[in-house]
């Protein structure tokens, strides 16, 4: 699945997520995740595989259960990075588990950045 992002004059790049998940960096912005592309700055798109290694650095997951399944009192933003395989095993499990007709769409994207970060770590 590709990804679109902005590279900045500095060589940094910037990805959006989410609807409506502006992220600017050195006069450069991209905004509307998968769901449209607004941005300012050289336009580049690849597979998500092979700029796994930049959005591991980006791409928080908000955790709301500790490894027992309990519920945390807050949710804690960790980076994809920082989340360990069997918990993103879980989130996969959970996201497959609980998908409808209705919004496949929206998550497949996600989907494909928790798959490709397995197979990263594979590598």
């Amino acid at each position: 699945m590709k990804i679109h992002y902005v590279k900045c004059p500095d060589g940094a790049k910037l990805f959006s997520f989410y609807r409506h998940h502006y992220n600017e960096h050195d006069g450069c912005f991209i905004d509307g995740g998968f769901d449209y592309i607004r941005h300012n700055g050289e336009l580049c798109s690849d597979d998500i595989f092979d700029v796994i290694s930049d959005i591991r650095t980006r791409f928080y997951w908000g955790v709301r259960y500790d490894k027992d399944g309990d519920r945390l009192p807050q949710t804690t933003p960790t980076l994809l990075k920082d989340l360990s395989t069997s918990h993103i095993h879980n989130i996969l499990s959970d996201m497959i588990d609980s998908i409808g007709n209705s919004d496949i769409k929206n998550r497949v994207p996600i989907l494909s950045i928790f798959i490709n970060e397995l197979k990263y770590r594979l590598k």
